[in-house]
């Protein structure tokens, strides 16, 4: 018997992937109640569900003890984990945490989780199985820096070791720049820079509760602030196709990124994210929704049909959201929900049209 309404938790809706996933679940057509949490008053996704909590910094010795009183008193069916601090942190909690609220977080075991959130582990694991990436060695391993500049020259590329997104990453053209950044970033990884094609691709890939590939969806995009912004979707069969080969060895659970260059004329993986992107409202339009999957897959038991996608240019572009209450901050009853004033967007465009 199918639930008449799924409950579902969004964490870290001031994040690009919380919102995005926000975004995604109201393209579903299943029945869904959504609640929100956030550690900022101000995080825009707390505006637009139908409850919306204070949920601390995960350094909160009240953090597991807030989410679980959340889960319970809102009878919470999944929970989609939107930033990575978060997701880092859940990991040692995440089986305790189910076994007191009865709620299925998206989540992959933590072996797989932890080496997809660690830039080094993550070589070694795809150097493991024989996949494509980039030949990277630790920044602090004065041996394995020489051979990369004896055998590839500069560029190259210096990026932390643990962290999301463009931040601290460097392109490093000479031995000066590298002596300064491997020591500006600490615990950082130095790679091969991977420049034979500068166009790069995000790819989402869906791995069922039982195992198997459901499908995946390829757009070439094209970054501002770390963020896609404009997104050139299609088939791309090769890349495609490597990227659900990787997924179908690596079993994680839900929604998997990869990000990928060409290279040698073949798919060169340099990050993988088991986690749902800034990307994932854009995939849900043009239907390839990684949420409603999930809900249909892990709440209601349902084997999920290979989805049928367009093909789309998307461009991305600021929207506002404007607050009733101006400036203030806003007040908690007793479990920590938000009372809220009412927010209003104001479109300019009719994507109909």
């Amino acid at each position: 018997m199918i639930k008449k309404e799924i409950n579902v938790l969004i964490t870290g809706v001031g994040a690009p992937g919380g919102v995005s996933i926000l975004k995604a679940l109201t393209h579903s057509n299943l029945d869904i109640r959504i609640v929100t949490a956030d550690m900022n008053d101000k995080s825009v996704g707390l505006f637009f569900s139908n409850a919306s909590y204070y949920l601390p910094s995960t350094k909160d010795k009240s953090y597991i003890e807030r989410l679980v009183k959340i889960c319970n008193k809102e009878k919470i069916d999944i929970v989609f984990i939107g930033s990575e601090p978060e997701l880092r942190f859940i990991l040692q909690h995440v089986n305790s945490v189910e076994a007191k609220t009865g709620a299925v977080f998206v989540v992959s075991r933590s072996s797989l989780m932890e080496a997809c959130l660690d830039k080094w582990e993550m070589t070694q694991l795809l150097n493991y199985y024989g996949f494509n990436c980039p030949q990277t060695t630790l920044a602090s391993d004065k041996d394995g820096i020489k051979s990369m500049v004896s055998k590839f020259g500069f560029p190259l590329f210096l990026k932390p070791r643990l962290g999301s997104g463009s931040k601290s990453t460097f392109l490093i053209k000479n031995l000066d720049q590298l002596k300064f950044f491997a020591e500006y970033v600490p615990d950082a990884v130095v790679q091969e820079w991977l420049a034979e094609d500068e166009q790069e691709y995000t790819v989402g890939v869906y791995v069922s509760s039982s195992g198997d590939v459901v499908g995946s969806i390829v757009c070439r995009r094209e970054l501002a602030a770390g963020l896609t912004y404009r997104a050139f979707f299609d088939g791309y069969p090769e890349i495609a196709q490597y990227c659900e080969n990787v997924a179908d060895v690596l079993k994680p659970l839900g929604p998997f990124n990869f990000q990928v260059r060409m290279h040698k004329k073949q798919p060169y993986i340099f990050e993988m994210n088991p986690r749902c992107s800034s990307t994932t409202v854009m995939r849900a339009v043009l239907g390839f929704n990684e949420p409603e999957m999930a809900i249909l897959d892990l709440v209601l038991g349902q084997k999920i049909e290979k989805p049928n996608i367009q093909y789309r240019t998307v461009l991305r572009y600021w929207d506002e959201a404007y607050i009733k209450e101006s400036g203030k901050d806003l007040t908690c009853d007793d479990n920590g929900e938000f009372i809220l004033p009412n927010a209003i967007t104001f479109p300019l465009f009719n994507a109909e049209k």
